[in-house]
């Protein structure tokens, strides 16, 4: 979310945009909808997401597309990638403690979601909550970027400067 890994990208000289591919909500009929995006591996090569009301598609996004992409959807309130990191960040001890829920207040979304509820329905994957699969799915998405993966084996090139 401080933009560090388009900072590590541009900083390595390696060209062209990060791409990272998630799936997204494509369509939604009615008020009744519920869009868990997810995309995260239960086992190996089996993604889980949750829908009703809505169609996913999966896309391939740049960096900033992909921050900015909903996630989330129940009813006509949504979370997006950078909705939920902030959230794990401030309401969840990741970055901040905030043991009065202050901060998860602006996510009133969120809350139920990490109880296991998404709009009257209770959800766990592998016995965790759905927001915690949707912070896997995220963090996989990351991990499986071709240009990530790049960053991750590149190593700056030797110095020919002599002692």
């Amino acid at each position: 979310m401080e933009e560090m890994l388009q900072r590590a990208w541009k900083a390595t000289g390696l060209r062209g945009p990060i791409t990272l591919t998630c799936y997204c909500v494509d369509s939604t009929e009615g008020e009744d909808v519920i869009a868990y995006c997810g995309g995260g591996d239960i086992l190996p090569g089996v993604p889980c997401s949750v829908t009703r009301n809505a169609s996913l598609v999966q896309r391939t996004l740049h960096l900033r597309d992909f921050s900015r992409q909903t996630r989330i959807q129940v009813g006509v309130v949504t979370a997006s990638t950078a909705d939920i990191i902030k959230y794990a960040a401030n309401a969840l001890g990741g970055a901040h403690f905030d043991p009065d829920g202050k901060t998860a207040r602006k996510h009133d979304l969120l809350r139920p979601i990490e109880a296991g509820e998404i709009g009257q329905m209770f959800v766990q994957v592998n016995k965790r909550n759905a927001l915690y699969h949707e912070i896997l799915s995220i963090a996989q998405a990351v991990v499986y970027s071709p240009q990530v993966k790049e960053l991750v084996e590149w190593s700056p090139p030797l110095s020919t400067n002599k002692l």
